[in-house]
């Protein structure tokens, strides 16, 4: 019984510890994309590789501030599962925002990229082409995770 209640409290030790690590880095990815977002637009945004940057700190906001609230409540709740105070109908939005912020991060670190190649090899018209198409092409995680979320796959504890 003592073994037990030992490796109980190991993993509620171990739990908190987690919980506290992805305050402290969701706090600071919040607090490095808040501040490039107000940076920039302190400044006149002309050049599209700013604009595309701006995107990308929203994108991580958009990851960073649903998992920063999620952890707080866990600590608040002094629970040791999610269950204990969310729904699944919160956990399934959190898991839309969050899936559509990693999906657009990573579309649009792409985007940039290709911005910088097209800028360099053709030029200024052919750039902004492609980042007008990148604006088309970012409602792509919109609509896959809106689907997702429509099918219940988004927040799911299933494995298969």
């Amino acid at each position: 019984k003592q073994w037990y209640q030992r490796r109980v409290r190991d993993a509620h030790a171990d739990n908190l510890a987690t919980t506290y690590a992805t305050i402290a880095g969701s706090f600071l990815g919040l607090c490095g994309a808040i501040i490039l977002i107000v940076t920039s637009l302190a400044t006149p945004v002309r050049a599209m590789s700013k604009r595309i940057i701006i995107v990308i700190s929203i994108a991580d906001v958009m990851q960073a501030l649903p998992t920063f609230i999620v952890a707080c409540m866990h600590v608040e709740s002094h629970a040791t599962d999610l269950e204990k105070f969310m729904t699944m109908t919160l956990c399934k939005w959190q898991s839309y925002v969050i899936t559509t912020g990693a999906m657009l991060m990573f579309l649009w670190t792409v985007g940039l990229s290709q911005h910088m190649y097209l800028l360099v090899r053709f030029g200024v018209g052919v750039a902004y082409k492609a980042y007008l198409g990148l604006y088309v092409l970012s409602l792509v995680p919109f609509i896959i995770n809106a689907l997702a979320f429509a099918y219940n796959v988004l927040a799911s504890m299933r494995t298969t």
